[in-house]
């Protein structure tokens, strides 16, 4: 059969990711390559990380031995939940959008392909059972334990390992803006607000995987950094650590002398600005919740 130059390695890639089949036939030691339909993804428990070596200044190039280690470094996957209740050496993993096996190699100088046939990964995304025993005799060459996810291929630069870079301030974002500071928005209200707490918060900055509608999340996450927010005591304006009540109060019904709760609030035109403020740091948290990057946290 005729076909163009490393089309072997593109049928690797698209069975390593799923996206075909392939089926072992052993009398003629080949594999029968079949389509297949939609996939059903499950986004695994656990923060994922790398730990690289650190690019020089923008102004200065990275030197070819730097970015040869970050490459090397890039196979090696930390995370905070043990992977390996819910998943197997040698089966498909998506890392910072790009598709692995779970690294079940066992000589460090052979190529994917000329592992042992008990050490090579299934041609399915997902196996039944555990590779050979004899494999955890002969010892795998990159462990795989409750923080150490091994990959059988290197993250890129401006793939993957940009990816979870993006992930993690994403996630730093979010952690900010729910301790009570401005994540990164610049629109600071001087209103005193408090810590995030509650459910969506907690989901959302939770090491475990979730089925919740990011959008409905982000939705709640945003009405608790609303809530957050409160009055200052009688005559002290807002924050100076007055006792915090609702932001509701905020647009509640003025009193005599144009501000609330009397003369000893705040004034028209400072109320008008502390709403907007609000209103600008709930549209900062509802954007940090449904920032794309965090897909890849998981």
């Amino acid at each position: 059969m005729d076909a163009y130059e490393g089309v072997e390695k593109d049928l690797q890639k698209l069975l390593t990711g799923g996206e075909i089949l392939g089926v072992t036939n052993p009398e003629e030691k080949d594999k029968i390559l079949f389509p297949r339909g939609e996939s059903f993804l499950v986004e695994l428990d656990g923060c994922v990380t790398l730990e690289l070596p650190k690019l020089p200044p923008p102004s200065i190039a990275p030197s070819a031995g730097i970015l040869q280690a970050r490459k090397l470094h890039s196979r090696i996957v930390k995370t905070d939940v043990d992977p390996r209740l819910q998943i197997r050496r040698g089966e498909a993993i998506r890392v910072g959008g790009e598709w692995f096996r779970v690294s079940s190699a066992v000589r460090e100088d052979l190529p994917l392909d000329k592992q042992p046939p008990r050490a090579q990964a299934p041609p399915s995304v997902v196996s039944m059972k555990e590779l050979s025993k004899k494999n955890e005799v002969d010892g795998y060459v990159r462990r795989f334990d409750s923080r150490t996810i091994p990959l059988d291929g290197t993250l890129s630069e401006n793939g993957g390992i940009g990816a979870l870079a993006k992930a993690k301030v994403a996630r730093e974002r979010l952690h900010s803006i729910a301790g009570g500071g401005e994540g990164g928005s610049g629109s600071g209200t001087g209103a005193g607000m408090r810590g995030v707490t509650g459910g969506a918060s907690a989901t959302l900055l939770s090491s475990f995987a979730t089925e919740k509608n990011p959008s409905m999340l982000a939705g709640v996450f945003a009405k608790s950094v609303a809530a957050s927010f409160g009055m200052g005591r009688a005559g002290g304006g807002v924050g100076g650590g007055g006792r915090k009540r609702p932001t509701a109060k905020i647009n509640s019904r003025q009193r005599d002398g144009g501000g609330l709760g009397g003369g000893h609030g705040l004034r028209g035109g400072r109320t008008a600005l502390d709403a907007d403020a609000v209103k600008a740091a709930v549209e900062n948290a509802r954007s940090a919740a449904l920032d794309p990057a965090l897909s890849h946290s998981h």
